[in-house]
């Protein structure tokens, strides 16, 4: 039973990772596009402050983003959720897709900016 735990967490650990590398690579893509880190930067800074938090305390509307449209909950929350058994097998397969696509976008969305890109310089 702990191992299972054990390993769960593990994974989610990982899976979160993923996709805080994979939200790097769409700021990384945006300053390529706009040549402006430094607001998106904060964005992400404060939704991670958000993610401090036990996503339950959060009201449907901003558990919903906060899983669905940037998934910091998925990231921070849900392995301490599965470490502690409350996690079922439907959250932790949407947790592994979600780290999927999130990275799949975020690679497509790069080689857009990357295309798109012109000089600073001249």
């Amino acid at each position: 039973m702990a191992a299972g735990r054990l390993l769960e967490f593990g994974l989610l650990i990982v899976n979160g990772m993923v996709i805080a590398f994979a939200i790097h690579i769409v700021i990384a893509s945006l300053a390529v596009l706009t040549q402006e880190l430094e607001n998106t930067i904060w964005i992400y800074r404060d939704l991670m402050t958000l993610g401090r938090f036990p996503s339950d305390i959060y009201d449907s509307p901003m558990r919903a983003i906060l899983t669905f449209i940037v998934p910091v909950a998925v990231m921070v929350s849900f392995p301490a959720k599965a470490y502690l058994g409350k996690l079922n097998n439907i959250w932790l397969a949407h947790a592994l897709f979600m780290a999927m696509t999130s990275l799949a976008l975020s690679l497509y969305f790069w080689r857009f900016a990357t295309r798109r890109y012109t000089s600073v310089s001249s």
